[in-house]
């Protein structure tokens, strides 16, 4: 039940976690609202790195900017954070993860990731990890590549249940982008895209792609 706000995190401090860093700690957060900070590096709103286990439930993510990667959420390495009932919006990153960018696995759940902007992946950025996410809505986001959702090299993101819609890229993939080697499993999801985007943009091979239950609608 707190408010972090305002808080920056410049070279001389690392530069990484505007609103809150988590070095080999897991706490567990609730209720509380991490808006307006800003990062030099990674994680503008939340950093994570080490074996960091951090819960996050309930909890309001919004406007982090200035970030190099993840203007929402950055976590790396063993981090793998759980995240339930929040919301991550208006968010903004330099390079990868406008919402949430990754190279470690972190569990979302019934979530939105909505708004946010980045030059890949403007919602969601993963890299070499194999994020979950269920019962999601990933919506409105932007970027260059991927606007949703990019799946970076050797990425393995499970998505079920969950809505990808009306996100935008200037270049490919204004759904999700899939760079080589790649292999998402998708079940039980719509993506939703204007008629003649291209909402999914693949550029592994089709092999390494499950999808299940899945329905792609153009507007």
């Amino acid at each position: 039940n707190c408010v972090i706000t305002g808080n920056t995190a410049k070279w001389a401090r690392g530069g990484n976690g505007g609103g809150i860093a988590c070095v080999d700690a897991s706490p567990k957060i609730y209720n509380t609202v991490i808006q307006n900070n800003e990062a030099k590096y990674n994680g503008s709103g939340l950093y994570c790195r080490g074996n960091s286990q951090p819960l996050i439930s309930g909890c309001v993510i919004s406007n982090n900017a200035n970030a190099l990667y993840g203007g929402g959420i950055s976590a790396h390495e063993q981090s793998n954070l759980t995240i339930i009932n929040s919301m991550i919006y208006g968010n903004s990153a330099r390079q990868g993860g406008g919402g949430l960018s990754c190279t470690s696995s972190p569990n979302v759940q019934n979530s939105a990731i909505s708004n946010n902007d980045a030059k890949d992946g403007g919602g969601i950025a993963s890299y070499f990890s194999a994020p979950t996410f269920d019962n999601c809505l990933i919506s409105s986001n932007s970027a260059e590549n991927g606007g949703g959702i990019a799946a970076q090299a050797l990425s393995q993101p499970v998505i079920t249940n969950s809505s990808i819609s009306n996100n935008s890229a200037s270049k490919k993939g204004s759904g999700i982008s899939l760079y080589p080697s790649a292999e998402p499993t998708i079940t039980s999801c719509t993506i939703w895209g204007k008629e003649g985007e291209d909402v999914i943009a693949v550029d592994t091979t089709e092999e390494s792609i499950s999808v299940t239950n899945t329905g792609l609608v153009t507007l």
